[in-house]
């Protein structure tokens, strides 16, 4: 991946510090997270706390909704803190992927 400039991603629920533990470990540039907001409040976290909290390693975002399950609800209607997670990216300095 490292040769072919191609990102490596890791998406699941590690919390801030696990995943800076993670790439640390692996310790290649092209790794980073795939954050899916839905699983950080699945996590019991806050969606701006924790791109906040785990900002570097995060390559991609996925603006994945949830009330109870994941998908449960559509954009906007669960609840993902979609204009706090927008302003705290745009502080991180993101500017790479984001799904919708």
């Amino acid at each position: 991946a490292e040769a072919l400039g191609i990102a490596v991603t890791y998406e699941g629920r590690y919390a801030a510090a696990m995943s800076h533990r993670l790439a640390e470990a692996i310790g290649s540039a092209v790794f980073g997270i795939y954050l899916a907001l839905a699983n950080v409040l699945w996590m019991g976290t806050d969606d701006p706390t924790e791109i906040l909290t785990m900002a570097r390693p995060i390559k991609q975002v996925h603006f994945k909704e949830t009330r109870v399950g994941p998908g449960d609800r559509h954009p906007g209607q669960g609840r993902v803190k979609y204009a706090e997670s927008m302003a705290t990216l745009r502080t991180i300095g993101y500017n790479s992927w984001m799904v919708f």
